[in-house]
């Protein structure tokens, strides 16, 4: 009978325990991840000051290519807001510097919508290039293009409503509006190519944001008549 007992005490003995009770979870474990923000420190101060009241242009992401060609603080310059709201499209939309698409939408919005305005509403703008990642004038060897660095556009004029269009190289377009539109530029690009300055621009306004020592710059338009 002892020994029955003693057994019956060994084996309550091997009884497992319960496992530890887990440690109580603090409030921070239990509350719910947070949501994620927008990443904003890549945003330029530029690209804030582009609001959709000056012009439509989407945040690109930093472009790197071979040869150096590729910027930062990008975006896709697709329409240019003027001063009475309306949208203008830009014809195909470009690629470029935020800088440099302040200053276009600026010179459309402030100049050539003001000068045009007594011979159309503007609807569209016309580019010829933008980024791309070549040499001068596509001349192998030269120095590497602003159009390689996002800091140049190619504009070929505007479209009217009701009106045509005005290209600014056109001969037979009204010359007083050209030469308005050549001053305005100059004053506002430190780089201003077109008719008479290389060959190469005969057709199209060559406009960048080039810095150079002593804050040299170049204005090589010719406004030409009929």
């Amino acid at each position: 009978m002892l020994v029955v007992q003693s057994c019956s005490a060994f084996a309550s003995n091997r009884v497992p325990l319960p496992l530890p009770r887990p440690l109580e979870a603090s409030a921070s474990t239990l509350r719910a991840p947070d949501k994620k923000t927008p990443e904003t420190s890549n945003v330029s101060a530029c690209q804030i000051s582009l609001t959709e009241h000056v012009a439509i242009a989407p945040i690109v992401p930093p472009i790197q290519e071979p040869g150096g060609c590729g910027s930062d603080d990008l975006v896709r310059l697709e329409s240019v807001i003027l001063q009475n709201g309306a949208r203008v499209p830009l014809r195909p939309a470009a690629i470029m510097r935020c800088p440099l698409a302040k200053a276009l939408a600026d010179w459309i919005r402030d100049d050539v919508a003001p000068l045009v305005a007594n011979v159309g509403v503007i609807r569209e703008i016309d580019i010829a290039g933008s980024y791309e990642c070549r040499d001068r004038n596509r001349v192998s060897g030269e120095r590497l293009s602003e159009h390689a660095r996002a800091n140049a556009i190619d504009v070929v004029g505007v479209s009217l409503r009701n009106a045509g269009s005005m290209s600014f190289t056109d001969r037979l377009a009204a010359r007083d509006l050209r030469e308005k539109a050549r001053n305005s530029a100059c004053s506002r690009f430190p780089t201003v190519l077109g008719p008479g300055s290389d060959g190469y621009h005969e057709d199209h306004i060559h406009l960048d944001l080039l810095e150079r020592k002593s804050g040299y710059r170049i204005c090589q338009w010719t406004v030409l008549g009929p």
